[in-house]
């Protein structure tokens, strides 16, 4: 079936052809690449870094025309450079033009042993199964490549197979090579990887060939690329999943089966893998990210241990303002129990001044009663007719009440009703210890040490 979108086929070696621009890199000379370890020891060197980048937008025989494929190369050029390599470029080859461009970059570039070769194909991609049976072969669409649902025949003769890609990609002797299409076929010549290599060194000293496909034979890739923005992130650093400062084809390709595979919500799964040949199977294409990606994350790094940093600081904060928070908690609930102790001792001794003012109190009566026991005698002559019969001692407190009437409120110097002789005047509820009585007079001895007499008063003992 005809794809609405080209592939992008790269490879360690990219070829040159009539149609090949150089970019700037290439006026300025290339500039080695030194791979290093986490300790700075340099454990690999490419000499040399190209990229051919082939686009096809402009279909002749029955293929619909790919204008993203022009903005997709420029793109992927812009990143490329930047990271050192010499790009070239082929627009709309026809196929003996897109053979011409792979041979002569590889006769220009794949013959030098510690170089890096890409090569970068966008445009239609088509597989199909062989009348005979076996395996399905993809293939990459010149331009001049007839719709094979209208001439399969024709289409054959025209359309680069996966089997001249693998000649390619056996024919160059440079170290490390990577082709990655952007369109969807079946992958037959390489086998899918999955493991991303650890150690930098088995990555860069070893050869191999390496292959990126954006979809498999029956998805179709728009012509709006998601797989080109994600490959230009990877190389700018995104792809790099062990944060080494290097992204690897293998890395590579894991990030775009993941963010592609993502952002086309599973319409669109890139695959990867080297090539059937434990020869070239071994070693890994490297891309170094740039310095100043490398700064931004050493930046972004910095930041993060910075907001880290602020972070505990202010959670410790957090917690040294909770734990004074509890101490001015205690603090306060200490204040409280010390005033309400301090509040126990006043009462405590309030109570004791008043116990030992009213034993004194009693003291005082009950002698004032001995005194009267031991001094009674007969009533004088000038008395007897005014004065209460005998009477009888009390000796006990008590609450006094009046029955409302006012002049028993008053309490008299002697048992005589007689305003001359009134001390002063009580109210219900007033304590006094009750000395004696004599009939309707009490003798009683007030709280404050003054004696006299109560009449028809009315008692509530308290002891």
């Amino acid at each position: 079936m005809i794809k609405h979108r080209t592939f992008i086929f790269v490879i360690a070696s990219l070829l040159a052809s009539v149609f090949m621009v150089s970019s700037a890199i290439a006026q300025r000379g290339i500039v080695p690449v030194s791979i290093k370890d986490k300790a700075g020891n340099q454990v690999g060197l490419y000499k040399g870094s190209y990229a051919l980048l082939i686009g096809v937008s402009d279909y002749t025989n029955g293929w619909p025309d790919l204008p993203e494929v022009k903005k997709d190369l420029i793109a992927v050029g812009d990143a490329l450079e930047q990271i050192g390599f010499q790009v070239y470029k082929s627009l709309n080859p026809k196929r003996n033009e897109l053979e011409g461009a792979i041979n002569g970059f590889i006769s220009k570039h794949g013959y030098e042993k510690d170089s890096r070769l890409l090569i970068y194909f966008a445009g239609h991609g088509h597989t199909i199964l062989p009348k005979y049976g076996g395996t399905e072969m993809g293939y990459i669409v010149p331009s001049d490549a007839p719709n094979p649902n209208l001439d399969e025949q024709g289409f054959l003769k025209v359309g680069l197979s996966m089997q001249n890609i693998e000649v390619y990609a056996r024919n160059i002797q440079s170290k490390h090579a990577l082709f990655v299409f952007d369109s969807c076929f079946s992958g037959s010549i390489f086998s899918l990887s999955r493991a991303i290599p650890q150690i930098i060194q088995e990555k860069t000293n070893k050869p191999v060939r390496q292959f990126i496909t954006a979809g498999r034979a029956n998805q179709t890739v728009p012509d709006s690329s998601i797989f080109r923005r994600q490959f230009i992130k990877a190389l700018k650093g995104e792809g790099d999943y062990n944060k080494d400062f290097y992204v690897t084809a293998s890395e590579l390709g894991q990030y775009l089966e993941d963010t592609v595979t993502n952002y086309s919500k599973g319409s669109q799964t890139p695959q990867y893998g080297k090539l059937r040949d434990p020869t070239l199977d071994q070693g890994d294409f490297v891309f170094p990210i740039s310095a100043s990606v490398q700064m931004e994350v050493v930046k972004g790094k910095v930041q993060s241990e910075q907001d880290r940093i602020k972070q505990a600081r202010v959670e410790e904060q957090n917690k040294q303002q909770q734990a004074l928070d509890e101490l001015n908690k205690v603090r306060e609930e200490f204040a409280k129990e010390l005033k309400l102790l301090k509040q126990d001792r006043e009462k405590t001794k309030r109570l004791q001044e008043e116990l030992l003012q009213s034993r004194k109190l009693q003291d005082e009566l009950n002698q004032e009663i001995r005194l009267n026991q031991n001094n009674k005698t007969s009533s004088v002559s000038s008395q007897s007719s005014t004065s209460s019969p005998k009477g009888e001692n009390v000796g006990r407190w008590a609450e006094i009440s009046f029955a409302r009437r006012l002049e028993n409120s008053y309490l008299y110097k002697k048992s005589i009703k007689s305003r001359k002789y009134r001390i002063e005047r009580f109210s219900d509820g007033t304590r006094a210890f009750i000395v004696e009585t004599r009939g309707s007079w009490s003798k009683v001895k007030m709280e404050d040490g003054v004696v006299g007499w109560f009449y028809n008063a009315k008692f509530k003992w308290l002891n």
